[in-house]
């Protein structure tokens, strides 16, 4: 966050403003066995504390963990209706877990409405909840007037600058590339099934073949990840192409995307089959080159108005290290098509 984006965060609308309450971090102040930071409670409190300064009228929660339950504690010590919201991984995965099961149960069945459909709706009537409580959560919805082909480009130098000089962030900036040169973006998670080693390969073999081209992460995982993502960079020879930077408020991400030579969006084979990312739409609206796998392209609004080599780049199996090189470096070689 630049200081314009935390000026951002304070200004007042026409319409209405927004004012965001934060979470304390962690310190020996919250300290308790066993020790983690108490978000649900944090959360829940900070809520409460909000109302009773300015009445709500209502708590809207998006994804169970721990908003959701979050949501569901606030909404019962303020008496104010509660609306709950799954994402992907928390209905496919964590709604599914016999230890949280139970208590997701709980919260959606309190809630005053639930916002699902199809597999998830289904499911949520199944376990319990009212159909007539069950409502359309809306469609893939991205702020068009943010993400357009036209507006400035992410400063990568300013950045680097900024977040090597800040300890918080210092050990976010890793990789040696300079941006001076054309560059391939990647962003959101790093991961195996995300395609984040995938076109590691692949640029180790554009590098190979001498296409003078770069890599752009603005991508981080949990360690292990983050550690083997590095480590593979390393082994391929591309720490001076490859460059992982901080992430950034969403407002500046059509900023990245504008910069680069195309932006890779590569899952495949993702565990949980309703899940739907809106980045390939994002990529899109930018007017950017979207290189996606053919898995995500297909679950993207009206996926029968895409088409491989006219409006987007799609890749059958991203594992296909030679294939997915071969689209690679037709967009460096031809970089107006």
């Amino acid at each position: 966050m630049c200081a314009e984006d935390w000026e951002r965060c304070a200004v007042a609308h026409d319409t209405g403003s927004v004012t965001v309450h934060w979470t304390d971090p962690v310190d020996r102040s919250q300290s308790y066995i066993p020790m983690a930071s108490p978000f649900v409670s944090k959360l829940a409190a900070t809520a409460a504390r909000a109302h009773s300064e300015r009445p709500f009228d209502v708590i809207y929660s998006h994804y169970l963990e721990p908003h959701g339950v979050a949501g569901f504690l606030a909404a019962q010590m303020t008496d104010v209706p509660h609306v709950a919201r799954m994402a992907g991984s928390d209905a496919g995965r964590l709604w599914r877990h016999p230890q949280l099961e139970l208590l997701y149960d709980h919260v959606l069945h309190s809630a005053e409405a639930v916002a699902a459909v199809g597999a998830v709706a289904e499911r949520a009537i199944q376990r319990g909840v009212s159909p007539d409580r069950v409502v359309s959560g809306g469609g893939f919805v991205v702020p068009e007037g943010l993400f357009t082909p036209d507006g400035p480009q992410l400063d990568i130098a300013a950045l680097r600058a900024e977040a090597t000089a800040d300890p918080e962030f210092s050990d976010l900036i890793w990789g040696n590339f300079a941006a001076d040169r054309p560059y391939f973006g990647v962003y959101a998670k790093l991961g195996e099934r995300k395609g984040s080693f995938a076109v590691l390969a692949a640029m180790h073999r554009l590098i190979s073949a001498g296409l003078d081209v770069g890599l752009i992460a603005l991508a981080h995982g949990g360690a292990t990840v983050e550690r083997d993502f590095r480590t593979r960079a390393v082994e391929l020879g591309l720490a001076d192409r490859v460059l992982q930077i901080p992430f950034i408020p969403h407002w500046r991400v059509p900023e990245f995307q504008r910069g680069c030579l195309a932006v890779c969006y590569l899952e495949q084979d993702f565990p949980i089959g309703l899940h739907r990312p809106i980045t390939p739409l994002e990529v899109l609206l930018c007017g950017a080159c979207l290189v996606g796998s053919t898995e995500v392209i297909r679950k993207l609004p009206n996926p029968e108005q895409l088409a491989h080599g006219y409006n987007c780049v799609a890749v059958e199996d991203v594992n296909d290290f030679a294939k997915l090189s071969e689209c690679l470096a037709a967009i460096v070689t031809d970089p107006d098509r």
